[in-house]
């Protein structure tokens, strides 16, 4: 679905995009222009990112010489604001070399983002920081509507807690902004709970979520739900890396049979109720099952059976940034966890 984009490497295209900015920038009255790269991701044949994304580098210098004459026009600046995928390095792959872009000034925001299949909540924000620094720029950190765990598996919408779990390991990673995408409160617009219920978005719902978004300090008060997903977007020839579904692969040579899968939390929490869900895929959860957070073992809540699992964590066990989970089993005991999910009670 995301190589529904023209192809760059004509320049009727180039044309054709450049005329649409144009558009904008000498007929109206405006502060910023967003130039959406992820709509769609793949403009170049498979082979050709490289050599294309200097092409695509030259337009954006063209773009820049317009929306400074446009800002001589207005007698105000005229911001540049680019959306991209969220490794840097699978952006230069694909030919959108925001880093360059940045470093050139040439943009004056950049936004790593996921496509839209699924919420990427592991983004390096931190490498993103590094790469940007002293180029004046600012970072946000995207987040897309749509929670999906595992590729072509199950999907939801992001409910606030999922958005909140998703968006403080931005702000706390350096991020100046948290961006979300395809947000709308629009009764068709359905979320499912950390409970596993569905309810609607709600202006209300958004507004909290809006208002904690200003400052870490505020989001971490919030009730949170940290989760796993996997990253939509690769160049091509670039192999999958999605944590989930996770099994016990018989190659990770350090760890007894099972597996280990980190989540990204951001802050530490301090006297909170924290609960971790691990959900396995049919047709049953192994019985022999023992699972440690950060080296500690958690027992599950008492008499739970099926394919879902509940685990109080205590929050004295929490790191910043991230938890490393390790599930155990008996050698040779099949399984596959398809959710892993840690979850934050708000602060009272």
């Amino acid at each position: 679905m995301a190589d529904r984009g023209l192809d760059w490497a004509r320049p009727d295209v180039q044309e054709h995009y450049f005329k649409l900015v144009l558009e904008q920038l000498e007929t109206l009255d405006l502060d910023g222009l967003e130039l959406d790269w992820m709509r769609f991701v793949y403009h170049f044949r498979p082979g050709h990112e490289l050599a294309g994304g200097k092409i695509i580098t030259e337009w954006m210098r063209r773009v820049r010489a317009a929306g400074d004459r446009a800002a001589v026009r207005l007698g105000h600046p005229v911001l540049l604001g680019v959306r991209v995928p969220t490794q840097p390095e699978t952006a230069r792959r694909c030919g959108l070399d925001a880093v360059a872009w940045a470093r050139e000034g040439l943009v004056d925001l950049v936004v790593p983002t996921p496509f839209w299949s699924a919420t990427d909540i592991d983004v390096p924000i931190i490498e993103w920081k590094r790469l940007l620094d002293g180029t004046g720029v600012q970072l946000a950190g995207g987040i897309e509507i749509r929670y999906q765990p595992v590729p072509n598996g199950p999907a939801s919408m992001m409910g606030p807690e999922l958005a909140a779990g998703a968006a403080l390991p931005l702000l706390q990673g350096g991020a100046d902004l948290v961006y979300l995408f395809n947000y709308d409160p629009l009764p068709l617009l359905r979320m499912v709970t950390p409970d596993g219920t569905e309810k609607l978005w709600t202006m209300e719902s958004i507004s909290t979520l809006g208002h904690a978004l200003q400052s870490a300090a505020a989001l971490a008060a919030q009730p949170r739900l940290h989760a796993v997903a996997y990253r939509d977007v690769r160049a091509p020839g670039e192999p999958a890396d999605n944590a989930l579904p996770a099994t016990d692969s018989g190659e990770d040579f350090p760890w007894p049979p099972g597996c280990a899968v980190r989540i990204v939390t951001g802050p530490r929490p301090t006297g909170r109720a924290v609960g971790l869900r691990v959900e396995f895929a049919a047709p049953s959860a192994p019985e022999k099952l023992r699972i440690f957070v950060n080296s500690m073992e958690c027992p599950a809540v008492a008499g739970v059976t099926g394919l879902r699992r509940t685990y109080p964590v205590p929050a004295a066990v929490l790191q910043d940034e991230a938890q490393v989970v390790e599930v155990i089993t008996a050698k040779g005991t099949p399984f596959k966890i398809v959710r892993l999910e840690l979850f934050v009670a708000g602060d009272k």
